[in-house]
């Protein structure tokens, strides 16, 4: 548990740590930097406060073990890789205050199915590559392009509800 007695979780802090089982950060963090969390093995579970305003890349990065995430309500943005190699995480809460999904967020995760709130606008390069799991995705309303590789080797990926809005979408999607 992270109290908000501080304002930053730093880049690399317990990064490798396996002994971390459970993160939940309350209300007064603002920020975790990159790869704060990375390679925590026995991760499983991660609860952040919506106080958190900003969010380094590959923040949960290969955590082997992860099955549930949330995005905080502060962010505007879900960091690129933030979840890659997140192998068996099925359980994940996109906000409606997100407006962007970065390169690979969720590349190679265990989620099944995902809804996409209507706030995210633009969405980056392989969001899901990989997934194997996937199996059902709801893209938002207003989103334009689909970007390059976003479902590539989603093998079971079964019904993809694609927008109106969308004018692209991108080689190998």
């Amino acid at each position: 548990i992270v109290d908000g007695t501080i304002d930053e979780i730093p880049a690399h802090i317990f990064g490798g740590y396996d002994e971390l089982m459970y993160v939940d950060i309350l209300d007064g963090v603002k920020s975790i930097g990159r790869y704060a969390f990375s390679g925590c093995d026995n991760l499983e579970e991660v609860v952040l406060a919506d106080t958190i305003t900003s969010m380094g890349s590959q923040v949960f990065f290969s955590c082997d073990n992860l099955v549930t995430a949330n995005i905080p309500k502060g962010l505007k943005a879900v960091p690129k890789e933030c979840f890659r190699f997140c192998e068996k995480l099925k359980n994940v809460t996109i906000p409606n205050t997100i407006t962007e999904i970065g390169s690979y967020a969720f590349a190679q995760t265990g989620i099944e199915s995902i809804v996409i709130p209507n706030s995210v606008k633009k969405m980056g390069k392989s969001v899901f590559a990989t997934s194997g799991s996937l199996r059902s995705v709801t893209l938002p309303n207003g989103l334009t392009e689909i970007g390059d590789e976003t479902f590539l080797q989603c093998w079971n990926l079964s019904q993809v509800n694609i927008p109106g809005t969308v004018t692209r979408i991108g080689e190998r999607a």
